[in-house]
């Protein structure tokens, strides 16, 4: 059976292990005893001892966290207890199952197979929402999804992400070299077989340690019908070794192994490792390597939060990391201005050192799939440099946001990684704009285009709230439109052409004043005394920012919806407020001063 065939799981039995991650053995296989007569007579039981069942929301949560978001999800009919019957037949009817589904998609859980014999799904969720989720009353269970111990090849699911098995028609690697600065590889592994090995810091350049091993396997896994596939299971595999048995990547024999990448003549090289500041010498061999000898080098942003060395050099792809919902991996991922490109980084699947699967976190896991992608793309174009498959690497890239500059943030960098669109480069677009509107005025939008041929036309149009007519706007790379208050809610859209392709996107702009501003408080009281006066707006979109004035006394640091101030004589007390998205509002009240009068 081929890796893309299919794969069979042996268990599901996870243990801590491989490096604070997961690793999972597979259980003891049980003897199987067939009783022909008494099978025949047996009515079978529903099997109801799931461990998840019993489980708190707290602790299956941590469960589902642990998951990496990956579930199983059965319904059932409201007024039921189960789904299915004991014989493995289906009693949730189809409009329960239906409903359920729809509500999941509400509660933003991403559907990855909708099974056709049983009532379930496997999803990936926000931990967050099991409670929501759980005690749904067309919902019988929730159960996190861990990896097991695989008998055949697997097409992991960070393989997935990043379209890998889409650019294998294109290429697999074959013929271009990449090479792994990590602490060396187990080369008895059968998924490895045939990696050129090299030591930095002596020896035979074995993995010790239990980290370049893994690194290997998520970039270039060999399609052999066992373990795991690689992103680029045909490249021709390099490994130089810079860790001591302490796992400690030494710094001379980093800058040891670039050199050992240029003189094999490497298209591609990646870091998983990091410095707290950078050094001359390494810095030199990185540039020497992309300047002069055409090599992508790739190295991990960092698992913490800001980006560290050699990540923040200008002649490497710095690469963070996100999971498998694409959001970004906080907690094991560096963040800032020198990432260049995502990929998957938490609970990412790979084959440790004892052979078994085990879950890694970091941007140490992130980081190979874009080498192997850039050796990928090497190998289907010899004829693109090392700047070509950056550029395309970036531009393929499916971007998470649509801010400034086309979508570059310092999260997600140019976005996450996308193999086959990375080569073919098809027509994107963006629209940015204001979307919550609270004062007149003249509003701007904008388009962002990328790839496609690289010359865009552009159609811009907008509809009314409640319409179904687009009225057509200009044709130009943005667009202005007056606003006014009065005006309803709306939807801009602009149409991008580049040669063939069309793309669309559009912004949903709200209309939302501040209606009304309430100002609350004494208006005659006697002098000689501290009063108080609360401000409450309608509309606008919070928060919002609160000016007071009384008198010559102007308060414009607190911002806070109450006022106070000492009352000695007649006054009036002023108050402006200012909503998130620009709405403002002003109101006043007149404060009489008067012996006898009561007290604030």
């Amino acid at each position: 059976m081929s890796k893309q065939q299919g794969y069979v799981i042996l268990g599901i039995l996870v243990a801590i292990g491989c490096v604070s991650t997961y690793s999972c053995d597979s259980p003891s296989t049980p003897t199987l005893s067939l009783d022909l007569v008494n099978k025949a007579s047996h009515v079978p039981t529903i099997e109801r001892d799931m461990p998840w069942r019993d489980m708190s929301d707290s602790v299956l949560e941590a469960k589902i966290q642990e998951a990496g978001g990956s579930v199983f999800i059965g319904f059932k009919d409201s007024s039921a207890a189960a789904g299915v019957n004991e014989r493995g037949v289906t009693l949730a009817s189809a409009s329960s199952v239906a409903n359920a589904k729809e509500r999941l998609r509400q509660l933003g859980v991403t559907v990855r197979f909708e099974y056709e014999h049983v009532p379930a799904v496997a999803a990936h969720m926000a931990p967050s929402s099991l409670p929501l989720i759980r005690h749904d009353p067309l919902v019988e269970y929730v159960e996190p999804i861990f990896p097991g111990r695989f008998a055949s090849q697997d097409t992991t699911w960070n393989v997935r992400q990043v379209s890998a098995p889409v650019a294998w028609a294109y290429s697999t690697g074959s013929g271009a070299k990449l090479l792994i600065i990590d602490s060396g590889v187990d080369s008895t592994q059968a998924d490895l077989a045939g990696v050129h090995m090299h030591s930095c810091v002596g020896g035979n350049g074995v993995d010790t340690y239990n980290h370049g091993t893994r690194v290997a396997n998520i970039a270039a896994a060999l399609d052999n019908s066992s373990g795991i596939i690689g992103v680029a299971p045909g490249v021709n595999l390099y490994s130089a070794k810079i860790d001591s048995v302490t796992g400690v990547p030494g710094l001379h024999a980093a800058a040891c192994a670039v050199e050992y990448g240029i003189s094999v003549g490497v298209n591609a090289m990646n870091i998983s490792a990091g410095w707290s500041q950078p050094y001359q010498t390494l810095t030199d061999d990185i540039n020497d390597a992309y300047n002069n000898h055409g090599i992508v080098v790739v190295v991990s942003a960092g698992d913490e939060t800001d980006v560290v060395y050699p990540a923040t050099l200008g002649t490497v792809i710095a690469v963070s990391g996100v999971d498998s919902l694409n959001n970004f991996a906080g907690s094991a991922s560096a963040h800032g201005a020198a990432v260049e490109l995502a990929a998957p980084g938490w609970h990412v699947p790979s084959i440790c050192l004892s052979g078994s699967v085990c879950l890694g976190n970091g941007t140490s896991y992130a980081a190979p799939a874009v080498a192997a992608a850039a050796a990928l793309l090497k190998s289907y174009n010899s004829s693109w440099s090392n700047v070509d498959i950056r550029n395309r690497l970036a531009a393929g890239a499916k971007r998470m946001s649509c801010p400034g500059q086309g979508g570059y943030d310092n999260y997600y960098g140019w976005g996450i990684l996308d193999v086959p669109h990375a080569i073919s480069l098809p027509l994107d677009a963006c629209a940015e704009g204001p979307s919550d509107i609270g004062t007149a005025g003249t509003y701007e939008w904008r388009a962002w285009p990328k790839a496609g041929t690289g010359s865009y036309s552009y159609q811009w149009a907008y509809k009314n709230a409640g319409s179904s007519t687009w009225n057509s706007l200009g044709t130009s790379i943005s667009q202005t439109r007056y606003v006014d208050t009065s005006n309803s809610s709306f939807t801009i859209r602009v149409k991008v052409v580049s040669g063939s392709d069309t793309v669309t996107d559009s912004v949903s702009v709200g209309i939302n004043p501040v209606t009304n501003l309430d100002l609350s408080g004494p208006t005659w009281v006697h002098g000689n005394q501290v009063c108080h006066w609360t401000a409450t707006p309608t509309g606008g979109t919070p928060p919002y920012v609160y000016n007071w004035q009384s008198g010559a006394a102007v308060d414009t640091t607190s911002g806070a919806d109450t006022y106070g101030v000492y009352v000695l004589d007649h006054m009036w007390v002023d108050v402006s407020v200012t909503a998130a998205n620009g709405a403002e509002a002003s109101s006043s009240v007149e404060v009489y001063v008067e012996d006898g009068a009561p007290g604030c």
